[in-house]
């Protein structure tokens, strides 16, 4: 996952309109498999705390990301890519025990 991470900001720093689909896909399936681990450790967190509320919060920014299909737009798909680059980013960091 953190070569997948590298591999998009690489990406998203090339001029142009690269193809973005690729990563895309493979960055959204990492976040799809990692949210439910996410969901469960801050389920743990006493409700109402405001690491809870951080945490929550975060997590319905990726279910907002996550909700939304791959934009066609180029421009939309650059910035698309960029979100779901740093909700990876928050999720891995959160399986690997560090804090957000």
């Amino acid at each position: 996952m953190r070569a997948a991470i590298a591999r998009a900001q690489e990406i998203l720093a090339l001029p142009g309109r690269p193809d973005l689909a690729p990563i895309e896909a493979e960055l959204r399936g990492y976040a799809e498999a990692l949210l439910p681990v996410a969901e469960a450790g801050t389920a743990k967190l006493w409700r109402g705390s405001l690491k809870w509320w951080q945490r929550r919060s975060r997590l319905d920014i990726v279910h907002r990301t996550l909700a939304q299909p791959p934009p066609t737009d180029p421009l939309a798909a650059h910035a698309h890519l960029f979100h779901l680059t740093a909700d990876c980013r928050v999720l891995l960091n959160q399986l690997a025990g560090e804090e957000w």
